[in-house]
C-alpha cells in the first residue's frame, strides 16, 4: 500500500484526486488531507505518508513553504497547481512530478509510474501477476 496525503486549499481536489488514484491502482490509499500549510505539517508528521500531493499556491502558506519545514523528507512530493509558470520555482524541491489543474488521468498515471519505478513499490496489478506464477 502507498500512503498518500493531499494538501490543497480547494477541497474539491481531494475527491477528484482520490477517485483518479483508485482508478490507477487500489493500493494507492489517501490516508489524509489538509487545506492549509499548518494543517499539512501536523497531518504529515502524524501519518508519515509515502507520497504527498501538494498545491503550490495556497492562501495560508505555499506548498513550497510547507516543504521548507521538511528539509529531509521521508516522502516523495508531487506538485499540483493551476499555475504552470510556477514549475521552475518547484525544481529545487526535488519533486517527482508536476501535475497541472485540471488534473488529467494520463498525467497522473505517468507520475505514479515514475514513483513506483523510483521507490520500487510495485502496483497491486504487479503483485497479482506475481501470485499467478
Amino acid at each position: 500500500m502507498v500512503k498518500i496525503v493531499i494538501v490543497d486549499d480547494e477541497a474539491v481536489v481531494f475527491d477528484v484526486l482520490k477517485d483518479m488514484l483508485q482508478k490507477i491502482d487500489n493500493q494507492l490509499k489517501v490516508v489524509g488531507t489538509a487545506t492549509s500549510k499548518q494543517d499539512a505539517i501536523e497531518v504529515i508528521k502524524e501519518l508519515k505518508p509515502d507520497l504527498v500531493f501538494v498545491d503550490i499556491n495556497m492562501p495560508q502558506g505555499s506548498g513550497l513553504e510547507l516543504l521548507d519545514i521538511f528539509p529531509v523528507r521521508s516522502f516523495e512530493t508531487v506538485f499540483i497547481t493551476g499555475y504552470a509558470s510556477l514549475e521552475p520555482f518547484a525544481k529545487k524541491y526535488g519533486h517527482i512530478g508536476f501535475v497541472e489543474k485540471p488534473i488529467e488521468l494520463d498525467a497522473l498515471k505517468k507520475v505514479i509510474t515514475f514513483y513506483r519505478q523510483k521507490s520500487g513499490k510495485a502496483s497491486s496489478k504487479t503483485h497479482q501477476n506475481e501470485n499467478l506464477l
